[in-house]
């Protein structure tokens, strides 16, 4: 199966959204232990870094436009926590007929 990791990216500081990107990372390396393909999208925390380095301004929405579509393709979503993108993800999973896991022990 193909899960895309969704939970809460943004915070108030770039040390929580360090945090939130390594608790979806570690999400992420459980979901391929348990023998599944992977997407964590949080991994875009460094690729939004480097574009405000070299001043490109890359929107939420920008984000959110190319993460609900690899949603689509994916065979599952696992739901690690609320916010508001991951919340938007959910519902477009669940409108796509995905599987909806809120942890990885239901894989």
């Amino acid at each position: 199966m193909l899960v895309y990791v969704s939970g809460k990216y943004t915070g108030d500081s770039l040390e929580e959204m360090e945090f939130n990107t390594y608790q979806a990372v570690d999400a992420g390396i459980e979901v391929i232990k348990k023998g599944h393909e992977v997407i964590v999208p949080h991994l875009s925390h460094w690729l939004d870094l480097r574009a405000r380095e070299i001043g490109v301004e890359l929107s939420w929405q920008d984000f959110m436009n190319s993460d609900l579509e690899i949603v689509k393709r994916c065979d599952a979503i696992l739901y690690i926590s609320s916010s508001k993108g991951a919340d938007i993800e959910l519902e477009v999973a669940i409108e796509n007929g995905l599987k909806v896991f809120t942890s990885v022990d239901e894989l």
